[in-house]
């Protein structure tokens, strides 16, 4: 498989599972200031939102694999290195993270299931 026809395929899934949604569109445009370093203060926000039970989901966590480098300078890539740690530490959660590839590039996203 090549990245065009990868992209297409995306392309063909969204259009098929994703249908115009005002609401999502205005959510998404009230987000723009959201911030990578700032995305465990942004989990601990939803989890004083939640409950038992409740997902809670997290986009861009691999970063296009920058997410391993420990020493990198880059804020957004520290931000998701201590969310993803604060995830996997938190006993409130069971979490994991996913990786994928799509139009967009390599990334991931974590789901965490709040447990208590």
């Amino acid at each position: 498989m090549n990245q065009p026809q990868w992209t297409a395929v995306d392309r063909y899934i969204t259009d098929l599972f994703v249908p115009p949604d005002p609401a999502l569109d205005a959510a998404l445009q009230a987000t723009t200031d959201a911030d990578k370093p700032s995305t465990t203060a942004y989990f601990e926000w939803a989890l004083n939102l939640t409950r038992r039970g409740s997902l809670i989901s997290a986009d861009n966590v691999v970063r296009d694999g920058a997410v391993i480098d420990a020493a990198s300078t880059d804020a957004s890539v520290q931000g998701v290195r201590r969310f993803n740690a604060a995830l996997a530490a938190d006993p409130r959660v069971t979490a994991s993270v996913i990786q994928a590839v799509g139009s967009k590039g390599y990334d991931g996203l974590a789901f965490a299931v709040v447990t208590g």
